[in-house]
């Protein structure tokens, strides 16, 4: 799952473009050197635009590439709607019965004070058999690692936080094969990571926990399910409609480095009407490697 890459910029309330021009210049701008990325975050996210127009007024350059869609499922009308569909029900009680077959069947429910040092270990395990660890260098694992459950633990000291975020574990004859781990926000409930054993996918485990998760979320009275972007397909499956765009930015002190990297990250920069029509052209999916220039109000294309 690369559920969760959604980056924004804290800003202070009533903070003008103008107030945000002072980072980019003087002695503040010198340290930010000549690239500064930011992203990704969503096409529509107000900061977007102000750092833009602030880093515009200090004389940088400012582009921008499409960086996949966001889905969310709306629960609450899953809940009215009698979710899930005959078929969608047939099918996982299919999977359940050769899952069964296989030994006991159990599952875990996490969060607040049921969190240890153990239960970390336990998602970390996962991981380590999953196709995270066996088909890449597991830079998007989240527990695989000693120091990575060792943030974790930090976090989980919190106890407000502890009890935000919530585990689902599958486990078959006690072993732990297949989890997702979510922050419980009330009325909305993100999904951050999940994976599953890689010799379990012939039993549909992931679909299985992923399918739990939104259950229990319509059961609870969630009313939206956000599952981040990535991973399209299952998350379609599930209900999931892109809910808005996101966009990478790269903010450039150098109009000549701006017209270098624009080329290097996928071809020329064209000049596009408006930010969404430049993320919407031509789908942007399959065009997540191209920086164009992002245009100002005043029809500047930035270079």
């Amino acid at each position: 799952m690369a559920d969760w890459p959604n980056r924004g910029l804290p800003l202070a309330k009533g903070i003008s473009a103008n107030d945000l021009a002072r980072l980019f210049r003087g002695h503040t701008g010198r340290m930010l050197r000549q690239v500064w990325r930011l992203g990704p975050m969503r096409e529509t996210d107000p900061g977007f635009t102000l750092v833009a127009q602030a880093a515009r007024l200090a004389g940088w350059r400012v582009l921008a590439r499409p960086s996949g869609g966001w889905r969310l499922i709306d629960l609450a009308a899953a809940r009215v709607e009698g979710w899930p569909r005959g078929s969608t029900a047939k099918r996982l009680r299919c999977y359940e019965r050769n899952l069964a077959a296989q030994g006991v069947v159990g599952w875990r429910h996490v969060r607040g004070q049921d969190w240890s040092a153990q239960v970390l270990e336990e998602l970390g395990q996962i991981e380590a058999q999953s196709w995270i660890a066996r088909t890449t260098d597991g830079s998007d694992a989240k527990f695989l690692h000693a120091h990575q459950r060792v943030q974790w633990q930090r976090a989980l000291s919190d106890p407000v936080l502890a009890e935000m975020l919530c585990a689902t574990i599958l486990t078959l004859d006690g072993r732990p094969v297949a989890f997702c781990l979510d922050v419980d926000s009330g009325p909305c409930q993100y999904g951050i990571a999940g994976t599953y054993c890689q010799d379990m996918a012939p039993f549909h485990v992931g679909e299985l926990v992923n399918y739990r998760v939104m259950a229990d979320a319509i059961a609870d009275g969630q009313g939206v399910l956000d599952l981040g972007s990535g991973f399209s397909g299952y998350k379609r499956e599930m209900g999931a409609i892109e809910a808005y765009h996101l966009v990478d930015m790269l903010l450039i002190s150098s109009p000549l480095f701006a017209a270098v990297r624009g080329r290097m990250w996928g071809g020329a920069p064209k000049v596009a009407a408006s930010a969404s029509t430049a993320l919407q052209d031509g789908g942007h999916a399959g065009r997540a490697g191209v920086w164009k220039p992002l245009p100002d109000a005043t029809g500047s294309d930035g270079v």
